[in-house]
């Protein structure tokens, strides 16, 4: 059904990219209410406030330093620091992130019966694990996702794609439970990111063709693939005529994932393709996993704005 890419990050990623939305809207002062294009970040509810020198974020029982932050860019390989320090705020959200849910993996560790000894990795994948236990898909499910995405599986008949789409149905609401309680894990902590620090390291991380086109007023629609993968060379020659189409218009943006794992990773990306379109305003208005037809994407470029 979906083809799924390696990326190289740094870090164990604990939380998915995209957070479900607040029903109030972003909190005045916070990281998410001063720069919307990261309103999705696990560090959206983070204020702003002016740290003292040195320290780029507060939370209870967390500080994380730029000495903090340089040790960890320096653990990656070569090829990844300079996309790192240019998503520095995501690399933050992962650092905060990882430790805030270490701490929550070590408490329920500790209620447990049986303690066995085990790496902070697999401690962490244990707590998530739990956290997801008892995800059911029922069989109405199956058939709805199957009856509103024949296209994607090719028209292959049910039984024989049930199990995949179970799969990948039960994936995703594990994913859902997970996000939820990060979400409150986060807010939890009460987390504070330096002013100046934020401000800086956030014109760093719009610098590339992904959110310099959702800042340019226009719809737009990204392609996250890679060469290679069957899908997505099927996507190429229609995304190449689609840009031809639309320019001036909407924006048709591809992103090759493995020449840019660190930004496909900020926007979630872990299978290709990935279709995500966004409206004049920048905002997310729908995603796609695999191949999607020319008609289908201009349909949904029409319901993003573009005209």
């Amino acid at each position: 059904m979906r083809a799924r890419f390696a990326m190289a990050t740094l870090l164990l990623t604990v939380m998915p990219a995209k957070l479900p939305a607040a029903e109030t809207g972003p909190v005045r002062g916070s990281v998410a209410a001063a720069y919307p294009l990261l309103a999705q970040s696990a560090l959206g509810v983070a204020r702003l406030e002016d740290l003292p020198a040195g320290i780029i974020l507060q939370a209870t029982d967390l500080t994380l330093s730029d000495k903090d932050l340089e040790a960890e860019i320096a653990k990656a390989p070569a090829t990844m620091q300079g996309q790192l320090r240019q998503n520095a705020m995501y690399l933050v959200e992962q650092v905060a992130t990882r430790s805030l849910v270490l701490s929550a993996a070590k408490a329920w560790a500790a209620r447990q019966s049986a303690k066995p000894a085990q790496s902070d990795t697999a401690l962490i994948q244990a707590y998530l694990k739990n956290l997801a236990a008892g995800v059911n898909v029922s069989e109405a499910e199956v058939r709805a996702f199957y009856e509103a995405n024949k296209g994607l599986v090719g028209g292959l008949p049910l039984d024989q794609v049930k199990s995949e789409i179970r799969s990948y149905l039960t994936e995703q609401k594990q994913q859902a439970v997970v996000r939820q309680s990060m979400s409150q894990l986060v807010q939890q902590a009460k987390p504070a990111m330096d002013r100046a620090w934020a401000e800086k390291h956030y014109q760093a991380a719009i610098d590339n063709p992904v959110d310099k086109a959702r800042l340019s007023g226009k719809p737009t629609l990204v392609d996250f693939g890679a060469s290679g993968c069957g899908p997505c060379d099927m996507m190429a020659p229609i995304l190449e005529s689609l840009r031809r189409e639309y320019e001036g218009k909407a924006n048709v943006v591809f992103v090759q994932v493995r020449e840019q794992p660190v930004l496909a990773s900020r926007y979630g990306i872990t299978s290709i393709p990935v279709q995500v379109f966004f409206d004049r305003e920048g905002k997310e208005v729908f995603r796609h996993v695999g191949f999607f037809p020319e008609a289908d994407l201009k349909a949904k470029l029409a319901q993003a704005g573009a005209r």
